[in-house]
């Protein structure tokens, strides 16, 4: 059943309230991270917390991808933002995996945002009416390889490619989002990747199923903010890791 047309909804939350969301969870979820041990049920709970954000930052490329009026300088912009996040991603986490074993590969990992980019670039190939379906199939696989590279890695990819197919269809958005976690969260608890953690990992992914009724409230709006907003959800990123990584060094010196 197609959803409810966004310009007809009057109720619930706009763009920016979500997002504003996803920034408060992911705070959240990285103040855990850093300061507070899993095995603690404060830690715990805020882990959980934090798996609204990806979910939400997902649906909001595909949304994008939708309503920019130019795809390149959209994807520019995030190019630009993830090489940025980058270096503040090293810097708040460099001790916690300088070599990450994920996928039965050894990597240099690397922020969220190169993965979001990569989602957003099969979006675009996707869209190419010119190209064959192999040569789709093949261009997405090699992003979703290169995504492994990216916190969330090729889950994200795949959130924000059907997210964006399914674009205006509700129902089957959610029947694609379920599927992807339960098989990506699925193959974490069988496996753990090298990691016993990664099991425990694998059970708070489930908890990004909590981002349904968020997304399923909707409307379709922007919201208030405009354009300070917009540039407030793409410095806030980089710049809270920085602030993380600064208190975590100042503890070090103070401990």
């Amino acid at each position: 059943m197609k959803a409810v047309p966004a310009e007809l909804k009057k109720f619930g939350l706009s763009a920016h309230a979500l997002k504003l969301i996803a920034v408060l969870a992911m705070l959240l979820d990285h103040i855990g991270a850093a300061f507070v041990p899993l095995d603690n049920w404060v830690g715990f709970a805020l882990r959980i917390i934090g798996r609204l954000t990806a979910p939400i930052m997902c649906f909001f490329i595909a949304e994008g991808f939708h309503r920019t009026r130019n795809v390149r300088r959209y994807a520019l912009r995030l190019a630009v933002f993830a090489v940025i996040s980058h270096f503040a991603f090293y810097y708040a986490w460099m001790e916690s995996f300088p070599i990450y074993l994920r996928y039965g590969l050894v990597v240099y990992p690397t922020s969220v945002m190169f993965p979001l980019l990569f989602g957003l670039l099969a979006l675009i190939i996707w869209s190419q009416p010119h190209l064959s379906e192999r040569v789709k199939a093949l261009s997405i696989s090699v992003l979703c390889f290169l995504s492994v590279f990216g916190d969330w890695g090729p889950i994200a990819v795949l959130w924000i490619l059907f997210f964006g197919i399914f674009h205006g269809d509700f129902s089957r958005q959610a029947r694609a989002f379920t599927t992807i976690t339960l098989v990506y969260c699925g193959v974490t608890i069988a496996t753990g990747f090298g990691f016993p953690e990664q099991r425990i990992m694998g059970l708070i992914q489930l908890a990004g199923l909590l981002t349904l009724p968020l997304l399923r409230a909707y409307n379709g709006q922007l919201g208030k903010g405009g354009r300070p907003a917009k540039w407030f959800f793409y410095w806030f990123y980089p710049v809270h890791l920085l602030l993380i990584g600064l208190l975590k060094d100042g503890f070090r010196l103070i401990f």
